[in-house]
């Protein structure tokens, strides 16, 4: 999904929604023989089953976009927070770099510019919004 636009094509999508579903089933099969083993090697976190929604949902995108006739889907990472999550200790790290008098005003400042540089950096991306 990483290599792709805003736009999959619904016959691609199928496709990644197919392996996702085989990635969440052979991990699955994985945590369960280190458990009967007795094992601790694979943390199964709540997140599996939003990962399990989100390979549905797309499969069946495709689905209703081939049905149309429209041959696009959108790609999940469009309404992902990965991009906010990866943020997370800017704003502390932007704070420690200004005067304690205007820190509010500052280090929303900063982060606009931040948010500026990177929106920039994001145009300059090749794959665009356009799957060709």
């Amino acid at each position: 999904m990483y290599h792709e636009g805003f736009f999959i094509r619904s016959s691609r999508a199928m496709k990644i929604g197919k392996h996702w579903l085989l990635f969440l089933q052979q991990y699955t099969l994985a945590t369960s023989i280190v458990y009967s083993r007795g094992l601790n090697r694979f943390a199964v976190i709540p997140k599996l089953l939003m990962l399990h929604h989100g390979a549905l949902r797309l499969i069946r995108e495709a689905q209703r976009a081939e049905e149309d006739g429209t041959i696009w889907t959108i790609n999940p990472l469009a309404e992902s927070v990965q991009l906010q999550e990866d943020r997370i200790g800017r704003p502390s790290r932007l704070s420690r770099r200004v005067s304690p008098r205007q820190i509010h005003l500052r280090v929303c400042q900063r982060s606009l510019i931040s948010v500026m540089q990177f929106l920039k950096r994001a145009d300059a991306d090749q794959r665009g919004l356009f799957a060709i």
